[in-house]
């Protein structure tokens, strides 16, 4: 039964994608994807269509879910049975919807990795960090890379699988090299160039957030079309999510 249930919400979720050309971006890694998730989810929102997953993505139904946009959460067999049935009905009489999907999925498990793999083609594929025997990192980076979409990470992160991902698939950040250069200036001002543009973040009024969290931001953004003054801007609207602070505190005093 489970297997069938797998089937049919990967089937919908891939007509899904295609009826309303879904566009998807996947942050992956172990610290950060939250907040990144949430900061782009308010610099995109200002200009464009955008979603992204409300609560932690937990188990490997979460990802169609999301993307059919019904809760996250277990269901007896005739609750499915009704899901399955008003996903189908809703494909076939809803108005196209084009938009972009923000979700920070990540997965150790093989398994899950491949079944996600095989609906999900992202065109963006954030890296927070690589681990080469990660499943989900490389396929999910191959992907994006096969679709022609762009596959975010700092300049220095090792990625074994550029072998299979040209340097046209890959959008970087950080030193002179980079596609967005970003140095910390000796006043702790942040200062980012992207070919014409140049701001810089005095620290007062930027986060303490690490380069690959400031980095990934606003790469995003700017694939997306947005200045880097637009960015900056709509970054400070940024509010933690209560849920956010919560997991904060809770991994505060775990570490105490």
């Amino acid at each position: 039964m489970r297997n069938l249930l797998r089937s049919a919400l990967s089937l919908l979720a891939t007509l899904a994608i295609k009826k309303h050309k879904i566009r998807v971006a996947v942050i992956l890694g172990q610290s950060g994807s939250d907040m990144v998730k949430e900061i782009l989810y308010t610099v995109l929102k200002e200009k464009e269509n955008v979603r992204r997953n409300i609560e932690d993505i937990w188990w490997d139904l979460s990802v169609p879910l999301n993307i059919l946009g019904y809760d996250d959460k277990q269901r007896n067999i005739a609750s499915w049975l009704k899901l399955l049935f008003n996903a189908t009905v809703a494909l076939i009489k809803n108005r196209s919807n084009p938009h972009l999907i923000i979700l920070n999925a990540d997965t150790g498990n093989e398994n899950t990795a491949k079944y996600w793999s095989k609906f999900l083609k992202p065109e963006y594929t954030i890296l927070l960090d690589y681990f080469e025997d990660n499943t989900l990192y490389n396929l999910l980076s191959i992907r994006t890379a096969e679709v022609g979409g762009k596959v975010i990470l700092k300049d220095n992160l090792d990625l074994p699988i550029k072998k299979q991902i040209t340097n046209k698939s890959l959008f970087t950040y950080g030193g002179k090299n980079s596609n967005l250069q970003i140095e910390t200036q000796k006043v702790s001002n942040i200062k980012l160039k992207y070919k014409k543009q140049t701001i810089t973040l005095p620290k007062k009024l930027w986060p303490a957030i690490s380069m690959r969290i400031t980095g990934s931001i606003f790469a995003l953004g700017i694939l997306e079309g947005h200045r880097l003054d637009e960015i900056a801007f709509s970054c400070l609207k940024y509010t933690f999510p209560k849920n956010m602070l919560r997991r904060i505190k809770s991994n505060l005093l775990n570490f105490a």
